[in-house]
């Protein structure tokens, strides 16, 4: 679906902004690199309240190392397996079971596969 987004704050500087990168560039990272980092390197920019031409691609990741992010690149692998996979149009569910539980949550129909794990 479509995400939509204002300026909650009204003019005001908002002290969370979004930053945003280019999926051609996040496809050529070779590490899961600090945001300061990437700032410095030129691979971020500011969403803007007044850009409505933008999709966004959020993602969200658990720490694997202690005081890196993903310190072997595992994550950062596997996530973009997953976007090149979308891109290609082939699909990155392993079943229909895992598609269902993912779009629907899990119902007593495909419940029985957590079950079965």
């Amino acid at each position: 679906g479509e995400v939509k987004w204002s300026n909650s704050l009204h003019g005001m500087n908002d002290p969370f902004p979004l930053y945003v990168m280019k999926m051609s560039d996040f496809l050529e990272l070779d590490l899961l690199r600090p945001h300061n980092e990437l700032m410095e390197m030129g691979l971020l920019t500011k969403l803007e309240d007044d850009d409505r031409t933008s999709s966004v691609n959020f993602i969200s990741h658990q720490w694997c190392g202690r005081h890196e992010a993903d310190p072997h690149g595992a994550h950062l692998r596997t996530m973009q397996t997953v976007f090149r996979m979308v891109a290609n149009g082939e699909d990155v569910f392993a079943s229909e079971c895992d598609k269902l539980s993912f779009f629907r949550g899990y119902t007593k129909m495909n419940s029985q596969f957590i079950m079965d794990l």
